[in-house]
């Protein structure tokens, strides 16, 4: 035998091979399952056995860790409600300011319709005027029931506190 025939002979045989294995994909691609067994034999009886599947090895997260910093490095904003009295006076300014009330009447015990002379329209303007000085939103609902000073006070602290 030549060499020029050896080589045809092998390259045929790799061709056979190649063309049984490409068979081979074909048919597990085909049936989902891979066999386990050497080319050209017959599937044995533990082929379609399950295999137990690992699963995916897990990579870390990319996403940036959300942890607040410690308490030295941020800056704390404590807000605290005024005392009740600073809350009063700012009242009286206001008041003075809208309606013409002396800031010296005004105490938590007086009555803003009867005893401070103050009408629903200045009333509303007052509500306003506390409302962007605190820096909170009182609701026109409670308007009804703001009958004294006190009421106004306490609606404010509440709105403050919360």
């Amino acid at each position: 035998m030549t060499l020029a025939s050896r080589v045809r002979a092998g390259a045929a045989a790799l061709h056979h091979f190649a063309w049984k294995a490409a068979r081979r994909r074909a048919s597990s691609r085909a049936t989902g399952r891979a066999s386990s067994r050497a080319p050209g034999h017959p599937p044995g009886p533990y082929s379609g056995r399950a295999q137990a599947v690992r699963p995916a090895p897990t990579r870390p997260s990319i996403r940036p860790q959300t942890h607040a910093p410690p308490v030295s490095d941020r800056e704390v904003i404590v807000m605290t409600v005024p005392p009740r009295e600073e809350i009063v006076a700012q009242l009286a300014e206001i008041l003075h300011e809208v309606a013409g009330v002396v800031p010296a009447e005004v105490t938590e015990e007086k009555s803003l319709v009867e005893e401070l002379d103050v009408d629903s329209l200045a009333m509303a303007e007052v509500i306003v005027v506390a409302e962007e000085r605190f820096g909170i939103a009182l609701p026109e609902e409670e308007m009804k029931d703001m009958r004294r000073v006190l009421d106004i006070v306490l609606r404010v602290e509440k709105q403050l506190a919360s």
